[in-house]
């Protein structure tokens, strides 16, 4: 399965008839009131989704390089959900950015925050449920200047259909903003969910989960790939995502926990998936989850 050329197809198919649906994106809520934290709420197909500033407390005069920090905001019903930027087995709509007409940005990245498997009738997904933000990292051009945003957010929300919804917002950054004394309720949001986006293993890691031991096998009748988790924190919500390169997709592992109650066994079933030969010399990523940690680490995969 390739999700690129999933998503096009189901976003050329359906796009234009999600248009008219209830509530169709891009009608603004009666009592939004712009504010300069955030771009007023957009309510899409039973979801809504605003941009919010995570500037307020930083000095004014800001490094030049530095990043500026915002969210997306993307609020959901009861019993819908939204998808990580790999949806997982069940297929979905992964979240895309379009930055056409911000100004003042030298670069802009999205983070994700840690996702879960969302289990359904249609089958078991990665992403979010309720709410989520999306942290943004900008920097400017000049940090001595507004920065402006403007996005074209294409994101999917399912509860049994996945249903692609497009929504546009803006949203500005001033200098001024960056001198509150205090942060503001978006701010704070902000880095809330930051704290929530996966960090790159490292030695001085304490509480965040790491393998104990990576091991694959391409060949044979059982090809398979096994990894072996160690969470400090405890195993509440622990879990493992793996994503191959180019599209390639990897199912979700089967878990099972180790006697020391820190450890964690993912079985990963490569048959159901991508032909495991094209594995070969690929490299994974794999994002370690739970309630107490999260971190991600790149590996890869031996030629032979």
């Amino acid at each position: 399965m390739i999700y690129r050329n999933l998503v096009v197809a189901i976003l050329g198919s359906v796009m234009a008839a999600s248009v008219g649906l209830p509530g169709g994106h891009g009608e603004v809520l009666a009592r939004s009131i712009p504010a300069k934290n955030s771009s007023p709420w957009i309510k899409a197909y039973h979801t809504r989704v605003r941009l919010i500033a995570g500037t307020a407390g930083m000095p004014l005069s800001a490094a030049p390089g530095s990043a500026l920090r915002a969210g997306i905001h993307i609020e959901m019903d009861p019993g819908w959900k939204t998808y990580w930027r790999t949806p997982g087995g069940a297929g979905g709509v992964p979240p895309y950015f379009i930055w056409d007409g911000s100004t003042n940005i030298k670069s802009v990245r999205v983070d994700y925050p840690a996702p879960s498997r969302i289990t359904s009738d249609d089958g078991v997904s990665i992403g979010y449920k309720k709410e989520v933000v999306l942290p943004i990292r900008i920097v400017p051009k000049d940090a001595s200047k507004p920065v402006s945003l403007s996005l074209r957010l294409d994101y999917g929300v399912c509860r049994e259909v996945c249903v692609p919804v497009q929504s546009k917002l803006k949203l500005l950054l001033s200098p001024a903003d960056r001198g509150q004394s205090q942060m503001s309720q978006e701010a704070e949001l902000v880095a809330r969910y930051a704290r929530r986006v996966p960090r790159n293993i490292s030695k001085g890691m304490t509480v965040q989960p790491k393998p104990r031991k990576i091991e694959i096998n391409l060949g044979g009748a059982r090809p398979e790939l096994v990894v072996e988790g160690e969470y400090p924190g405890g195993l509440e919500g622990a879990d493992l995502f793996v994503e191959a390169p180019e599209g390639l997709y990897i199912p979700l592992p089967e878990r099972k926990a180790l006697g020391d109650g820190k450890a964690m066994r993912f079985r990963i079933d490569l048959t159901k998936g991508e032909d495991p030969k094209l594995l070969r010399g690929k490299t994974l990523t794999l994002t370690f989850v739970s309630a107490n940690g999260q971190s991600q680490m790149r590996w890869k995969v031996p030629e032979g």
